[in-house]
């Protein structure tokens, strides 16, 4: 609506993108590397957060600005549907802009390398998620203070509640069910499973875990190994050394090195290749490691981060345990228990996929997803009921 909202709404993401990044730099010894960074998880966290910031105060004060308008026009059209969709495309875009402006400088800095569309997908459906609950505060209350004042009411207790500032091994025993058996075996607190950013972080975290270029390639050929060894099944000749070339192809990929990032990522998926499509002399004669080169080191330090894989393990050991009576949801593990699942916990071998569970970051998206819909619903249904009071 003016110049200076403008360049606000164009320079805030990468002023706090470089702000945060720069701040987050930080490796326990030496110059800084990305695989012993410390603070991967609080940027992931902060980035959830400037998100859901970005899309509450994109959009709070929306509705209420445009009021003379729904009002003029609600002879024309009583439902507001087409209203409430055209101003969320509008929003989303803008958000989508900025969450991207804030990835391309806070992942540089923070040298993040393969995870830039995964990070833009989280962010701008956090983005998107706080753009509809904002659209939702804007169509009830009646002027902008109150609508500016509910931004913060919003924002702090999902900045509270999602696991990062305050570990749920650490929070009040009161927020749990059961507190004895889960609260300190990756437990969720009750209060935090209506909060969009707890889903929003989680599936960040998750993402970074799993979705880098060497995990990508390191769990294709785990999953041939486990397709090709099923239990109390004989092996043919065929499957046999299926199963020989992807072990040999997963050992060399975890004895990769490289010099550089570009080299690291071309190796990691021709590893992978040869391992699926080639042959037994092809895979045992590869080079996996660059001679007499001093900056060389191993593949997995350009992608891997030891504080997000440490996070991400210790949940699978609990989700895996043995001493599960149930299936439950662990935070940051890799699988989600879906709410009609009971009874047997999920298994730790790989090659036994538990029935009834969905990949974390699906159900984190479906979460979103949900909460996004549902608030434009809601937008709908409280923006046409005001036009037909409206006399």
């Amino acid at each position: 609506r003016n110049r200076g909202t403008i360049y606000s709404t164009c320079l805030e993401a990468p002023l706090l993108a470089a702000l945060i990044a720069i701040t987050l730099r930080s490796s326990p010894e030496g110059s800084y590397q990305f695989a012993t960074a410390l603070h991967i998880p609080a940027y992931l966290f902060l980035s959830a957060t400037v998100a859901m910031f970005l899309g509450l105060t994109n959009s709070a004060t929306e509705v209420l600005r445009d009021r003379p308008i729904l009002r003029r026009e609600r002879n024309c059209q009583r439902g507001a549907a087409s209203y409430v969709i055209a101003k969320f495309a509008a929003l989303g875009l803008v958000a989508a802009v900025q969450c991207l402006t804030y990835l391309i400088v806070g992942n540089h800095f923070l040298e993040i390398e393969g995870m830039l569309a995964y990070h833009w997908l989280w962010m701008t459906l956090t983005a998107w998620t706080g753009t509809a609950m904002a659209l939702v505060v804007s169509s009830i209350v009646k002027t902008e203070r109150a609508a500016l004042t509910a931004v913060p009411l919003l924002l702090v207790p999902q900045m509270l509640l999602a696991g990062a500032l305050v570990p749920y091994r650490e929070m009040n025993r009161g927020l749990f069910q059961h507190a004895r058996d889960i609260r300190e075996r990756g437990g969720v607190p009750v209060p935090a499973t209506v909060m969009p950013l707890r889903y929003a972080y989680e599936a960040m975290t998750v993402s970074q875990a799993v979705r880098n270029p060497f995990e990508v390639e390191r769990i294709r050929l785990q999953r041939k190994i486990d397709r090709v060894r099923q239990p109390g099944e004989p092996m043919s000749p065929r499957a046999t050394e299926e199963f020989e070339l992807a072990k040999e192809g997963l050992r060399r990929l975890l004895a990769a090195g490289a010099s550089n990032k570009a080299e690291a990522a071309a190796l990691v998926s021709r590893i992978r290749r040869m391992a699926v499509s080639g042959t037994r002399i092809e895979v045992e004669t590869m080079k996996v490691w660059p001679d007499e080169d001093p900056q060389a080191r191993p593949a997995s330090e350009f992608f891997v981060n030891e504080r997000i894989d440490l996070l991400v393990r210790e949940a699978e050991t609990f989700r895996n345990d043995y001493r599960n009576k149930e299936t439950r949801i662990v935070f940051l593990a890799l699988k989600k228990p879906l709410p009609w699942v009971a009874g047997t916990p999920a298994t730790s071998l790989a090659y036994m996929e538990p029935a009834g569970h969905l990949e974390t970051q699906r159900y984190c998206g479906y979460i979103l997803l949900g909460i996004v819909i549902g608030c434009g619903i809601v937008s709908t249904l409280i923006i046409s009921r005001q036009n037909r009071m409206t006399r």
